[in-house]
């Protein structure tokens, strides 16, 4: 989450990992341990130019959905 405003992010499909990252729009999920399709996904970012639009959109997502004052305002009213 914390890289997400700034970089296109590659990530497993682990634990909580897919409710933040939705693959292809905000970011790429690969099988855990495959090492091919780590690679595979690394290599499109890097190929991938300009502008790459799953930064853009992780940005975007982590400020809508993540946002800390907001989220300390809903926790405050419930």
């Amino acid at each position: 989450m914390e890289a997400m405003p700034r970089r296109p992010c590659v990530a497993t499909r682990v634990t909580g990992v897919p409710e933040l990252i939705e693959d292809g729009r905000d970011g790429l999920l690969v099988p855990p341990a495959d090492s091919p399709a780590l690679a595979a996904a690394i290599e499109r970012l890097i190929l991938d130019r300009p502008p790459n639009p799953l930064r853009r959109n992780g940005r975007a997502r982590v400020f809508a959905d993540y946002n800390l004052k907001e989220n300390a305002r809903v926790l405050k009213t419930t």
